[in-house]
């Protein structure tokens, strides 16, 4: 049978050369799930997989360390049992988030999140943030000032899927969530960014009677209501992605099908 590893090779800006041969981290529990990466412009570093065998199941991190250049010589668990569509961000420091779905079999799903703290080089119990009937599409997003925002869409029964959001504030998340639904249209695909300022954009792709829709919020001391940014009659939206600075930000997705599908851009938000 083929062997999966998960792998990592650096790159030097200052020699600007990549090192001469990747390093193998781990062994991934499932190959169809990708690797995260973490990182920040002190060089901190980190990769989350997905890992089971037969002695453990849940989430492992490698860490990178600037002041010897070298990967941790052996992975580290961040959560001991089945985790999967995981996020992971990193702030200044290399203080670091990871968001994922714990669904046990035949139960509710579980949001849960953990935090490591780069000085004490350890990863916290695990949070529950949110407990539905079904949870898909987490995000995570983090500034270097280490705060965070989380969402995810959930279920209950037969109805519609909500969007929510949940803030990170002074090493904790903010106690309750905070719905952004946009009417009642399902959504397609959506993307999030938090500023330096602490400013949040939310752009999404949605589905009209007569095809996709792009609209975007952003929220400074609260959120906006949605401003719809671009449409595709009978045709399709993909790919939503959002960029903040404290200066605007830029918005950008893909429209249309191959071989007419054309890349949109959105500047000075």
């Amino acid at each position: 049978m083929e062997r999966i590893e998960v792998m990592a090779q650096s790159f030097d800006s200052r020699g600007e050369a990549w090192e001469k041969e990747p390093v193998v981290l781990g062994l991934p529990g499932d190959p169809s799930v990708s690797p995260h990466l973490a990182a920040n412009h002190r060089e901190y570093a980190m990769v989350l997989w997905e890992a089971q065998d037969g002695s453990f199941e849940g989430l492992m991190a490698c860490h990178y360390w600037p002041s010897d250049r070298i990967w941790s010589d052996r992975p580290v668990p961040v959560v001991a049992h089945e985790a999967h569509h995981h996020q992971v961000a990193m702030d200044d420091s290399g203080n670091a988030l990871a968001l994922w779905i714990h669904t046990p079999h035949g139960q509710r799903s579980v949001l849960e999140a953990g935090y490591y703290d780069v000085c004490q080089g350890e990863w916290s119990e695990p949070v529950v943030l949110a407990n539905a009937q079904a949870i898909v599409s987490p995000r995570l997003v983090m500034n270097g000032h280490g705060e965070a925002m989380a969402t995810w869409c959930q279920r209950e029964g037969a109805g519609a899927c909500h969007l929510f959001a949940k803030d990170f504030k002074g090493r904790a998340w903010e106690p309750g969530a905070e719905c952004l639904d946009h009417g009642h249209q399902p959504i397609q695909d959506y993307a999030i960014d938090l500023a330096a300022d602490g400013r949040a954009g939310f752009l999404v792709v949605q589905q009209g009677a007569a095809g996709n829709h792009v609209s975007v919020r952003i929220r400074q001391a609260g959120w906006s209501a949605p401003r719809v940014v671009g449409s595709a009659r009978d045709s399709v939206c993909a790919s939503p992605r959002i960029a903040l600075s404290p200066r605007g930000g830029a918005l950008l997705w893909t429209q249309g099908a191959d071989p007419k599908r054309s890349l949109v851009l959105v500047g000075s938000l």
